[in-house]
């Protein structure tokens, strides 16, 4: 049996200009490295004896404060990043929707159908992601670890835990900045115990809001 407990980056730079990023690099402002010590202190009452994170820096940034505090190397892995948001990357939510309007209204309404442009498609990213962290539990059983990563990566991930496919995976909101989901893996299964607990964020927490045109 692997405990994960699973976070999301802190506010970064990106959320902060409503941008989509997808696997470029930008820092997490200064509310979202309050965010991640928050997350570590919360993180800390737990024996957490690995860290995994993606490799990109709004993740490892958000790892670091867990890691300094643990003396634990933050393990990265490619496979942990976000989607690849191909033609979408850096570019402004709004933007996208004048731009892209039907694509992006699919992404709204039935994100399993849906697609980056030019880079990945959900159910590939949630294939990814899926295996990566199979991966990762299998080679940590009996233990307790943190993996940070992204909000479409994780919420693709407990779409695919939860068995929920189709217009219903855009029901499950996407995990907060900083938030935290448990997850116990046995039995060569993934069985969610709580998905993105943010009260110990205080006023600090934030949320990804889409908004569609015409919607």
């Amino acid at each position: 049996m692997t405990e994960i407990y699973l976070v999301r980056h802190g506010y970064s730079k990106a959320n902060e200009l409503d941008i989509f990023l997808g696997q470029q690099n930008v820092d997490l402002t200064e509310k979202g490295r309050t965010q991640a010590k928050l997350a570590c202190d919360y993180l800390k009452q737990f024996n957490i004896s690995k860290i995994y994170s993606s490799d990109l820096d709004r993740a490892c940034q958000t790892a670091e404060p867990l890691s300094s505090a643990l003396n634990l190397p933050i393990i990265k892995r490619e496979n942990l990043r976000e989607i690849d948001g191909g033609e979408w990357d850096w570019v402004k939510y709004s933007e996208i929707d004048d731009k892209y309007h039907d694509i992006w209204k699919l992404w709204g309404c039935d994100i399993c159908s849906s697609y980056c442009p030019g880079g990945e498609t959900f159910i590939k990213l949630q294939d990814r992601i899926y295996k990566e962290m199979e991966k990762i539990a299998i080679a940590n059983d009996g233990n307790i670890i943190a993996v940070y990563s992204h909000g479409s990566s994780i919420k693709s991930f407990i779409c695919k835990v939860l068995g929920v496919t189709g217009k219903e995976a855009n029901e499950l909101r996407y995990p907060g900045n900083s938030s935290v989901s448990k997850l116990i893996y046995d039995n060569k299964k993934f069985n969610l115990e709580f998905y993105s607990k943010n009260d110990f964020l205080g006023n600090t927490a934030t949320h990804l809001t889409i908004t569609i045109k015409g919607e």
